[in-house]
C-alpha cells in the first residue's frame, strides 16, 4: 500500500517532466532546474527554474519554438505586479 501512495505522489514530477517543450528541456539539460509554470503575457508560457542560487525565468513563444532566458535580479519594490517573472520568482522565494 505504501509503494502505491509512494507512485501516486510522484505522478504529478513524472508527468510534469515529460510535458516540457523541446526549448525548454534544451535548457534543462543546461543544469537549470525548473520549479514551477506560470501564464506570462503575449500568449507564452512562463517558468521559473533555478540555476547557481540565482532565479531564472524562461519564457516559451507562444508557437512553442523558442525560449527566451532571463535571470531574475529584480527587487520586490521594483516589482508593480506579479505578471514578470522576476517578481514572480521573488513572491515563490519568499513563500519558501
Amino acid at each position: 500500500m505504501l509503494k502505491k501512495i509512494l507512485l501516486l505522489a510522484l505522478l504529478p514530477a513524472i508527468a510534469f517532466a515529460e510535458e516540457l517543450p523541446a526549448p525548454v528541456k534544451a535548457i534543462e539539460k543546461q543544469g537549470i532546474t525548473i520549479i514551477k509554470t506560470f501564464d506570462a503575457p503575449g500568449g507564452m508560457k512562463g517558468y521559473l527554474g533555478k540555476y547557481q542560487d540565482m532565479g531564472v525565468t524562461i519564457y516559451l513563444t507562444p508557437d512553442g519554438k523558442h525560449a527566451i532566458i532571463s535571470f531574475s535580479i529584480y527587487l520586490l519594490e521594483n516589482c508593480l505586479d506579479f505578471t514578470s517573472g522576476g517578481c514572480v520568482w521573488l513572491h515563490v522565494q519568499r513563500k519558501r
